[in-house]
């Protein structure tokens, strides 16, 4: 058989391709994880992506302040308690800058539940609370409200226009 002839690939390719790549994965909505635990990233990840979304993970708040500075993703999910800057902070931060997720919906990850902590959290800027342990369930219906994912998209325009028949 025939040698398929590999294209010496310019920079401005990759990022073609890579621009593709994001465009066959539209339907499937990218979420940022901010969490320091190493243990609760697997859980939430495995619970997402079951729920058909994709997962970046950010190890702190810093982290995950400049992965939001620079890609726009459909939710965050933040852990309130991490090490350098926590997820009140990085919050302040994403929704004082100019970055494209100053209006993403954030949402608390916490393990204290109590009204309190959710004021603070609502005051930071995050849009809504998920305490810890993650039960599927909650998750669920919490995504759901935030970040409608394909199937259950009910303006079908975009799904339409990007799905080939």
């Amino acid at each position: 058989g025939k040698v398929p002839v590999e294209l010496p690939s310019a920079p401005q390719s990759a990022a073609a391709l890579n621009e593709q790549l994001t465009m066959l994965e539209l339907n499937r909505p990218l979420l940022l994880l901010a969490e320091d635990n190493i243990v609760n990233q697997k859980v939430a990840t495995l619970m997402l992506e079951r729920m058909g979304y994709q997962i970046e993970l950010a190890e702190n708040g810093e982290i995950a302040h400049q992965m939001a500075e620079s890609r726009r993703y459909s939710a965050i999910l933040m852990d309130v308690l991490m090490p350098e800057v926590d997820g009140l902070d990085a919050t302040r931060r994403i929704r004082a800058g100019s970055g494209p997720n100053k209006n993403t919906p954030i949402i608390a990850l916490t393990a204290n539940a109590m009204q309190e902590d959710q004021d603070v959290c609502m005051a930071a800027g995050m849009d809504d609370f998920l305490s810890k342990p993650l039960i599927m369930s909650t998750l669920s219906a919490c995504m759901a409200k935030w970040v409608p994912s394909g199937e259950s998209d009910s303006s079908g325009a975009q799904a339409g226009r990007l799905n080939p028949p």
